[in-house]
């Protein structure tokens, strides 16, 4: 898929001052995203006879292990890019969520989303992962404050508009615009209830009450 391509494509241009390198990554690279992952381990481990401290081919291995559901042995060559001083700790530990939340460790998966996004401020997919997993196990507020944190940083995301969604589907609340973003947007602020005012104490009219829904709207 598109992000598998992004961070192989991403490991092939650190990699690039090896030519020879750089080809036997491209090979592995196509092998995954052809699905034939048990091609592309098999590659890497003949890779790594020679190249035993090259976390860019444990990374691939631990990614077709994944793809494999052989995720204990993923989360492994996964752990060992960290060990030689892998360039992005971030995909590692996106990579290592992945891998716990298939194997029902949804706690340890949102911890390692959490690292993820802290080691990338930069990057809204780890946000949006741990938003999802939140939302999917009903911790709605702290789902919330970081669907919050994502449209701080990119409101025109179509993978947070999504998310967004599927977060008033699962909870049952309209999602309120956090107050910072609507007045810079408009100018304008609003109550709990979604309804616009101009910097004054606001009183709904509708009965809701400062619930999320709201019969006026």
């Amino acid at each position: 898929d598109g992000p598998k391509k992004n961070k192989i494509k991403q490991l092939r241009e650190k990699a690039g001052q090896d030519s020879a390198v750089e080809e036997k990554l491209n090979e592995i690279h196509d092998a995954i995203i052809m699905d034939k992952c048990d091609k592309a381990v098999g590659m890497c481990d003949e890779m790594l006879k020679d190249a035993t401290e090259t976390w860019e081919l444990f990374f691939l291995k631990g990614l077709a292990l994944r793809c494999e559901n052989k995720f204990v042995e993923a989360k492994k060559n996964l752990l060992k890019c960290i060990e030689l001083g892998v360039s992005d700790i971030s995909e590692i530990y996106n990579e290592l969520a992945m891998c716990e939340r298939e194997e029902g460790n949804r706690e340890m998966a949102k911890s390692y989303l959490e690292m993820a996004a802290e080691h990338s401020e930069e990057e809204i997919s780890y946000i949006l992962n741990l938003a999802f997993l939140q939302t999917e196990d009903g911790q709605f507020e702290e789902a919330y404050e970081n669907l919050s944190k994502a449209m701080r940083m990119d409101i025109n995301d179509p993978q947070l508009s999504a998310l967004i969604e599927f977060f008033e589907q699962k909870s049952g609340a309209r999602f309120v615009i956090p107050e910072d973003l609507e007045l810079a947007a408009t100018g304008h602020s609003h109550c709990s209830c979604g309804h616009h005012h101009d910097g004054e104490e606001h009183e709904c009219t509708c009965g809701c009450q400062g619930k999320d829904k709201c019969d006026e709207n």
